[in-house]
């Protein structure tokens, strides 16, 4: 997820429970299979999240508020440590 979705909707990192915050990449223009190194890890981009019920206790509204915009799953092809400020660096295919 990114962090300019989070500030728009006035929330905190951590809050709606994502585990990679980004800024200044464009979140939802990630394809499926494309490949992401962060840090140590390589993901591989699956589908957009969808925002769930636990939004809705947070801010009535959030979960509707939220569509579209919640982020990126992926799956983990090589594990390895993330650190907050490391560079993630979209694969060539």
């Amino acid at each position: 997820m990114d962090a300019e979705t989070l500030e728009e909707m006035d929330l905190h990192p951590g809050q709606v429970k994502e585990n990679v915050l980004t800024r200044g990449l464009d979140v939802r223009s990630l394809q499926g299979g494309q490949r992401l190194r962060v840090g140590g890890a390589l993901l591989e981009v699956t589908i957009p999240c969808t925002p769930c019920r636990m939004f809705e206790d947070i801010r009535p509204g959030l979960e509707a508020q939220m569509r579209g915009k919640r982020g990126m799953l992926c799956r983990v092809l090589e594990g390895g440590v993330i650190r907050p400020g490391d560079r993630i660096e979209i694969m060539q295919s």
